[in-house]
């Protein structure tokens, strides 16, 4: 089997209205089950978040099985399934620090 050189510093990335950029980090333990880095995994994903002049601002952590599509100032909102698999939409709250 062979494996790359190197991998992708991030797997996905949103824009928001306000010119932060969300990339989402790889998941290097839950991709190795589905041979994969940019599926939506059964587990949380962590986002670095960069501000419209491309200072890091932080990490956040998505609920497990949530795919954002859009993310505002105080908002993220995506698809999420449910126990049984059931896709539907949901809009959490960003909380920020201080």
């Amino acid at each position: 089997m062979s494996f790359p050189d190197a991998l992708p510093a991030f797997v996905d990335l949103l824009a928001s209205p306000s010119g932060e950029l969300w990339l989402r980090d790889p998941d290097l333990a839950r991709a190795a089950a589905c041979a994969c880095l940019t599926s939506v995994t059964a587990g949380p994903s962590t986002w670095s978040v960069f501000d419209a002049t491309g200072r890091w601002l932080g990490r956040t952590h998505m609920s497990a099985q949530f795919t954002p599509a859009e993310v505002g100032r105080e908002y993220a909102l995506g698809h999420q399934r449910d126990a049984n698999g059931v896709v539907r939409i949901a809009m959490y709250r960003i909380v920020k620090p201080g």
